[in-house]
């Protein structure tokens, strides 16, 4: 169960990285912002563990969102663009970026 739990992550991280690289192209080629996909899914549930009665409760650790955050940064850098969480202006979400 893992090893498939391993294999669609990386499928679907790879494919928001595949579909961000070629919003990135068609924005460059439309002189507009790009619209990149952001995931929609929630974080992994807290790890819960009882040490006598007290309950623990430990974040996970979540590598989508890691790996998804990475390839980003990557594709601003060969862009030549500030990652927006760099910068003090960041992109709203709430907000088209588009003055039109």
């Amino acid at each position: 169960m893992q090893n498939d739990y391993l294999v669609v992550k990386e499928k679907l991280a790879s494919l928001i990285r595949e579909y961000n690289r070629l919003e990135a192209k068609l924005s460059t080629m439309e002189v507009r912002s790009p619209r990149f996909f952001l995931i929609p899914i929630p974080p992994p549930a807290l790890l819960v563990t009882v040490d006598g009665t007290i309950l623990k409760f430990q974040p996970v650790p979540d590598e989508l969102n890691d790996q998804v955050r990475k390839d980003l940064k990557a594709l601003f850098e060969e862009y030549g663009h500030p990652y927006p969480h760099d910068s003090r202006e960041a992109p709203r979400p709430d907000k088209d970026n588009d003055s039109s």
